[in-house]
């Protein structure tokens, strides 16, 4: 099990260094963490798809594992999101840092229910 989520960990991370990279590339001037935001709104979509599809049965255990907590785990960060937020606030961009805040969780929340809804579709348990 430890193997299995350790690997989909290093998927993850990957996954959202990439991300990270990309989008900084793209919207470094704007000052909001989209490398963050982007990484943890996919992740929060993927792992409501992945909820839905082991509860349902369709995704074994250590597949859960893998994708749930080991890719999920490491793409989403709560973590770099808190301190990217404070780092705004020292910046003295403190509206930002609250925009970024509330777009994130809403964000983050929203994608979740649509991807457990679309799964939910998928596997015609609704």
């Amino acid at each position: 099990m430890y193997l299995t989520v350790a690997l989909g960990g290093a998927l993850g991370a990957c996954a959202r260094f990439g991300i990270a990279r990309a989008m900084g590339r793209s919207f470094s001037q704007t000052g909001f963490p989209v490398g963050t935001f982007t990484a943890n709104v996919i992740g929060c979509f993927l792992l409501g798809i992945v909820y839905v599809l082991g509860r349902q049965g369709w995704v074994a255990e250590s597949h859960r594992l893998f994708w749930a907590t080991g890719v999920m785990g490491a793409l989403t960060t709560f973590s770099t999101f808190s301190v990217e937020g404070i780092l705004l606030l020292e910046t003295g961009r403190w509206k930002l840092a609250l925009t970024y805040w509330a777009v994130s969780l809403v964000s983050g929340i929203l994608m979740a229910f649509l991807g457990m809804q679309l799964a939910e579709k998928l596997t015609g348990s609704v």
